[in-house]
């Protein structure tokens, strides 16, 4: 099995991105959240979560 080509690309260039899609990105990081589940943690109280009714 031959190895992996490892001469650098002079070619590969990053993605000019939009600034108004970097906006967008943003303002919808701002709006994401999440909240564990108490019935995947060992100890939910030393997260803030309330324990399950039947763990």
């Amino acid at each position: 099995m031959n190895g992996r080509y490892r001469q650098f690309n002079p070619k590969r260039r990053f993605l000019a991105v939009d600034t108004d899609v970097l906006k967008r990105l943003d303002d919808l990081s701002k709006k994401v959240s999440y909240g564990g589940n108490p019935e995947h943690k060992k100890n939910p109280g030393d997260f803030g979560l309330t324990p399950p009714a039947s763990p």
